[in-house]
């Protein structure tokens, strides 16, 4: 073989390595290479997110809701059956609303209060509706919890998520009868001729504070209910109902609700009749 020819099959040679290295490297060049998403694909995976994230958050806060409902119907029983308690211990009288004197002079303790001294109640969380998402939490709360006679006297802690049918039950304020010697006596067990249509407790708002709950729901709409700004009226927090402890024990939800006035709606408006047959605050 000439040197011509040597050179020539080695310049072949060289050509067909070249080849071959170029064949083998670029499938793994290829392989190796990362594409980012685009702009319009991360636009398309946030709105699906965002319409899986719509079609679900109604749905849990729905199971959320009927939670808390199911929470708040078991602290109204407790409470309830500890209202029941001390009307058994105590002569058939149902507790008075507050220490307040036949004068008006002002009181230092609620109900709430005695039920606690007559250790009928233990701990204050019962007094709480988780679905209160208005009241504003205080100072309090944590000791009330734990200790719901450490803020008394000196505090007359009212606000709490539950008001006590205060002017039927807890006094005689509003029967035709009332004067100013006996209006405070509260009502005794034989004189609810109709317990089970008869309101014990109910979701309360504060009349004039709405971030505050009460302890005392009014029957109606009154000026003078204002005074003082301890009274409350029925809040629909539940989707637009309301939960009731009635005064034979049992506790049901009541809906569609007046948001902005429930003393219009059933079984709230009747309040101010005594005697009526639809007054449910009435001892009847």
């Amino acid at each position: 073989m000439t040197v011509k020819n040597i050179e020539k099959a080695k310049a072949e040679r060289d050509i067909t390595m070249r080849r071959y290295s170029t064949y083998r490297k670029t499938p793994t060049f290829v392989s190796t290479v990362r594409r980012g998403f685009t702009l319009l694909e991360l636009l398309i995976v946030i709105a699906i997110i965002a319409i899986i994230a719509g079609m679900l958050l109604p749905a849990l806060n729905r199971v959320r809701e009927k939670a808390n409902g199911i929470d708040c119907v078991s602290n109204q029983k407790q409470i309830q059956q500890a209202l029941s308690s001390y009307v058994d211990d105590n002569q058939e009288y149902f507790p008075a609303y507050s220490n307040i004197s036949a004068a008006g002079d002002g009181f230092t303790s609620t109900w709430i209060d005695t039920i606690y001294k007559g250790n009928y109640l233990k701990g204050g969380a019962v007094f709480f509706c988780k679905s209160h998402r208005t009241r504003k939490a205080t100072d309090f709360d944590a000791k009330y919890i734990s200790d719901p006679l450490s803020v008394y006297p000196s505090a007359t802690f009212v606000n709490v998520s539950y008001g006590y049918n205060s002017f039927y039950l807890g006094c005689s304020l509003m029967l035709p009868d009332a004067t100013q010697s006996n209006w405070i006596t509260p009502a005794k067990r034989p004189q609810i001729r109709k317990p089970s249509e008869t309101i014990s407790l109910v979701d309360t708002v504060n009349l004039s504070k709405p971030h505050q709950g009460s302890c005392f729901c009014v029957p109606c709409i009154d000026e003078s209910f204002l005074n003082g700004g301890f009274a409350g009226q029925p809040d629909p927090r539940h989707s637009g109902g309301c939960n009731i402890a009635w005064s034979d024990g049992h506790v049901s939800q009541v809906s569609n609700i007046d948001r902005k006035n429930p003393f219009l709606s059933d079984p709230f408006r009747k309040g101010n009749t005594d005697g009526d047959a639809n007054n449910y605050w009435d001892r009847k």
